[in-house]
């Protein structure tokens, strides 16, 4: 059984397509220059025909944001206040050309961590999961975010840095700075090529 896991987070369509209502924000034009939907989805390909798990985390909401209280951040705020990533929606979905195939995992956050108030630490100690290889967006956010919590829980962390992204490359770099004393760095290539020769 693979020990590696791929966790694919960010990837929906309010907030890294161009028609999508979060584009204004940054994100959307990155993940395009650095075309993050096409890499997410060879990466994925790759994990799968090596019997790795393949886990995909949506931030999501249920309709009102209940959620969200009074004392959440600003961003989180905003979301309540324009009603975006609801469950269920268009917005909150993943594009097409990534979306989940069978057998993936789903898993639907209300907070930054893909850790907090989900079952993913369960997920990948029931499959003896040692290493968590994550992309998406946004990297200073959830991305860092995950793999700070993901290392203090004891596992290796791998971050492809070529297909993460934030709302400007400055914040992207700043956060692949930040996390360079603690995960690993690799590109998606060199994740692929690893997973071939394994």
């Amino acid at each position: 059984m693979p020990t590696t896991t791929l966790l694919l987070t960010g990837l929906q369509n309010d907030a890294i397509l161009a028609q999508g209502a979060m584009a204004q924000q940054g994100l959307a034009a990155q993940a395009t220059a650095i075309d993050l939907l096409g890499k997410a989805s060879l990466a994925a390909a790759a994990a799968r025909a090596r019997g790795a798990l393949v886990i995909y985390a949506r931030l999501a909401f249920r309709p009102g944001h209940p959620e969200i209280g009074a004392g959440a951040s600003p961003s989180f705020q905003r979301m309540k206040a324009t009603n975006l990533l609801v469950e269920g929606t268009w917005g909150a979905d993943t594009p097409a050309e990534v979306a989940p195939e069978e057998g993936d995992i789903v898993l639907v956050k209300r907070r930054v961590s893909c850790f907090a108030g989900t079952d993913l630490d369960l997920i990948l100690r029931a499959n003896a999961v040692t290493e968590l290889v994550l992309l998406g967006g946004a990297t200073n956010f959830v991305v860092e975010g995950t793999a700070r919590d993901a290392v203090d829980r004891g596992f290796k962390v791998t971050v492809l840095s070529d297909a993460c992204a934030a709302f400007t490359r400055e914040a992207h770099d700043a956060s692949m700075l930040a996390m360079s004393s603690f995960v690993t760095q690799r590109t998606s290539a060199e994740f692929i090529e690893a997973l071939a020769s394994a």
